[in-house]
C-alpha cells in the first residue's frame, strides 16, 4: 500500500493551507492503537523528484493549488481511517468514585389498571359505571283472569221463603225431687223405702206413679236380700259413698256398714261399724284408723261430721245433702239415709239412692219386689216412656271391699 504524502508548500513547510482547517486525527491509529502489522508510512522519494524536476516552477500556481487542495482533502480523509502517525495518548485523570445512595423501601408495584370491559364503553379514563339490576316484574294477582269478566254481578236474590229460625230449648225443669219430711230407710231383713215413699203428688211433682191422676200418697217399696258375704252399695252420690255387707242364710242382714265422705278440699275420710264390735272407727286421710268415743264429734273435712251418739248404738253422718244414721240393732244395722234442703236429686244411685232420681227410675215411682229371693226388681225399670235403665242385682254389687268404690254405676 503505498502513502502519499502532501507536497504542497504549505505542507512542505509546516504551514497550513490557507481556507483548509487544520486535519485532526481521531482515528484509532491516530490515538496511538497499532493494529497487527501496523508500520509507519513510507514517503515515497519520487515526490520530491518531481516536485524538484518541476522545480516548483513547472506547473502554474493555480492548477498546482487545485491540485494541493485535492491532495489535502484526500490527506485528510485518510488521515481518520490510518496510516497517521499517533499520537501520545493522555494521561487519563482519575473518576470520582460514585456515592452510595441510602436504603430506600423497594418501589410499590403498580399493576397497570384492568382492561376495559368488552362493551364498547369509552376508555377516556372515566370508569364505567354498572348497570342497576333490573327490577323483577310483579307476578300478576290474576294470572288466569276472566275473558269476559262482569263489572257489576247481580246479587243473590232475598229468599221468598227463608228458613225459619228454630227457638231455643225450652229450659230444662228443675228435677222433682223428695220431700225433706221423709227418711228413705232399709231395715230389718232388709226392707227399702224409696226417696218418693209416703210423698202426696201436686200440681208442683205431676203424677209420679203414672196413674193419670194428681193427688195420691205414692209408696215406693221393695225388698233386696242378696247373698250371704255380698258387700252392696246401698248410696253413692257426689262426694258420699254408703256400703253394706249382708249376711244370714235365711232371713239376710246388713252385719257391717262402711261410709265414705269426701270434704270440700279433697281429703277422703272413712267411718266403719261392724255388728259384734264395741266401737265404731274413723280412717284419716293418711291411713291411721281411730276408734270413737261417745259423745265427740269428728269433723270430716268441709263441713261434714260425724258423731257416736251418747244414747244406743248410733253414729250420725251429716253432709251437705244428706242426714243419715247407722243404727246398731244388736245382730244387724238399720240405715236412714234423711235429707237436707240441698239434696238436688242429680247424681244418687245405689239400690236406695236411685229411687231418688226420678229420671232414672223412668219417671215413675212405684213398688218393687217383695218377698223371699226378691232382690229389688220393678223400681228402676224403663218407664211408660221408655226412659230410665233396668236393673239387675249385680249391677250394686262392690267388688274392693267394704270401703270400696268398683260398681256399675258409682258416682262417688
Amino acid at each position: 500500500m503505498v502513502h502519499f504524502m502532501p507536497f504542497s508548500p504549505f505542507a512542505q513547510n509546516g504551514l497550513q493551507h490557507p481556507g483548509v482547517p487544520k486535519p485532526q486525527f481521531h482515528s484509532p491509529l491516530a490515538q496511538g492503537f497499532k493494529p497487527q502489522g501496523f508500520r509507519p508510512p513510507i514517503q515515497p522519494q519520487f515526490s520530491q523528484s518531481i516536485m524538484g524536476g518541476m522545480g516548483g516552477q513547472g506547473m502554474n500556481m493555480p492548477l498546482v493549488s487545485i491540485f494541493q487542495q485535492m491532495m489535502d482533502v484526500l490527506m485528510s480523509v485518510f488521515s481518520n481511517y490510518g496510516g497517521m502517525t499517533p499520537q501520545p495518548q493522555p494521561t487519563p485523570q482519575p473518576q470520582p468514585q460514585p456515592v452510595p445512595l441510602p436504603d430506600v423501601a423497594p418501589p410499590v408495584k403498580i399493576c397497570p389498571p384492568p382492561p376495559p370491559p368488552p362493551c364498547g364503553c369509552p376508555t377516556t379514563g372515566e370508569q364505567p359505571q354498572p348497570l342497576p339490576n333490573p327490577a323483577p316484574n310483579p307476578a300478576p294477582t290474576n294470572p288466569n283472569p276472566d275473558p269476559n269478566p262482569n263489572p257489576n254481578p247481580a246479587p243473590n236474590p232475598a229468599p221468598t221463603n227463608p228458613a225459619p229460625v228454630p227457638e231455643p230449648p225450652a229450659p230444662t225443669p228443675p228435677p222433682v225431687i223428695p220431700n225433706p219430711g221423709k227418711t228413705p230407710r232399709a231395715h230389718g231383713d232388709p226392707h227399702f223405702e224409696g226417696f218418693f215413699h209416703g210423698m202426696k203428688e201436686t200440681e208442683e211433682t205431676g203424677d209420679l206413679n203414672g196413674n193419670g191422676k194428681i193427688g195420691d200418697v205414692v209408696s215406693q217399696k221393695f225388698d233386696f236380700h242378696g247373698k250371704d258375704g255380698q258387700i252392696l252399695n246401698v248410696l253413692s252420690d257426689t262426694g258420699v259413698q254408703v256400703n253394706g255387707r249382708i249376711g244370714g242364710k235365711g232371713p239376710s242382714w246388713f252385719k257391717e256398714i262402711g261410709a265414705q265422705v269426701r270434704g270440700e278440699d279433697g281429703q277422703t275420710y272413712a267411718i266403719r261399724y261392724a255388728v259384734g264390735e264395741k266401737n265404731p272407727s274413723v280412717m284419716m286421710p293418711d291411713g291411721q284408723v281411730v276408734a270413737m268415743t261417745r259423745g265427740e264429734t269428728v269433723n270430716l273435712g268441709g263441713g261434714a261430721t260425724a258423731v257416736w251418739e251418747k244414747a244406743g248404738n248410733t253414729v250420725s253422718l251429716k253432709t251437705k245433702e244428706y242426714d243419715m244414721q247407722m243404727i246398731n240393732r244388736g245382730n244387724h244395722f238399720d240405715l236412714h239415709t234423711g235429707l237436707t234442703d240441698q239434696f238436688d236429686g242429680l247424681n244418687n244411685d245405689g239400690i236406695l239412692g236411685i229411687t231418688g232420681n226420678l229420671e232414672a227410675i223412668g219417671g215413675v215411682v212405684k213398688n218393687g219386689a217383695q218377698g223371699k229371693n226378691a232382690n229389688g226388681e220393678g223400681v228402676a225399670t224403663r218407664g211408660k216412656d221408655g226412659s230410665g235403665a233396668d236393673r239387675s242385682p249385680e249391677d250394686y254389687i262392690v267388688r274392693d271391699g267394704i270401703l270400696g268404690q268398683d260398681t256399675r254405676f258409682n258416682t262417688f
